[in-house]
């Protein structure tokens, strides 16, 4: 069964005679099939809305607030070399999250591609089992001819969060700043034409732009904060208590 926009598959497994019984084709009968939520026209950039940090070198837009798929607005967390901001997707039918992360890395001179690959890795590739004999990295060139580069790969699951296979990066630098766009989630969600709309979604502006800077707010779960996995936890305890952000320090 179909619609301009979705497809409806049902299907039954049993015995020839009560596969071709009149109460089956009754079901069938039944079903009546809706259009759903449907493909709305507009524009990313001006319907969605328009998030920075302290650090003003970029812009990242994300969708307004709209249960059950995206509820709540970015969560920050600053230090004076490590600037975070963090924000998940929900797919309710699975009741899973996919996180998406900013990670922006001040240092002392600048850094180059290569460098910037080697932190990319320790800092997040490493605590989740990559091999790094496996990671390829992509060159590419945005829009605006940013250079940047990406990877992807499986990852081990942090304790709590058993379905999150798939890590997916991008890396910008500029001067002594490294920014990267991190995405965790199920592969059926990181590998996505929304998961590339996401990273897509970011204008870079290393040299400042305007005003829009994010207010400072709470916590950010411990596996994308920190270097290192956190400890397994036990599964009856909530997300709020397995926050324990390392590293950067809670404006």
């Amino acid at each position: 069964m179909f619609t301009d926009y979705s497809r409806l598959e049902i299907s039954f497994i049993g015995p020839k005679n009560t596969l071709f019984s009149s109460q089956v084709d009754k079901y069938f009968d039944s079903l009546e099939l809706f259009k759903g939520r449907i493909k709305s026209p507009g524009d990313f950039q001006k319907d969605w809305r328009p998030f920075k940090t302290d650090s003003d070198v970029y812009t990242i837009y994300l969708p307004p607030i709209t249960p059950p798929y995206f509820n709540r607005d970015p969560l920050i967390q600053s230090g004076e070399r490590v600037e975070l901001l963090n924000t998940s997707i929900r797919d309710p039918i699975w009741d899973q999250d996919m996180f998406y992360n900013v990670h922006t890395y001040k240092f002392n001179a600048p850094i180059n591609s290569s460098n910037a690959k080697k932190v990319m890795y320790q800092r997040h590739m490493q605590k989740f089992d990559v091999d790094p004999r496996r990671v390829k990295y992509l060159n590419k060139v945005d829009a605006n001819e940013n250079e940047f580069f990406e990877t992807a790969a499986k990852i081990l699951p942090p304790p709590g969060y058993e379905y999150l296979d798939r890590l997916r990066l991008r890396g910008r630098i500029h001067d002594n700043m490294l920014i990267v766009q991190e995405l965790i989630g199920p592969s059926t969600m990181t590998n996505t034409a929304f998961a590339d709309k996401m990273f897509d979604l970011m204008k870079f502006h290393p040299r400042g732009s305007s005003k829009g800077i994010l207010k400072p707010t709470e916590s950010i779960p411990e596996f994308i904060t920190s270097p290192t996995m956190p400890k397994e936890k036990k599964t009856e305890e909530t997300l709020q208590e397995i926050l324990s952000p390392e590293e950067t320090k809670q404006r």
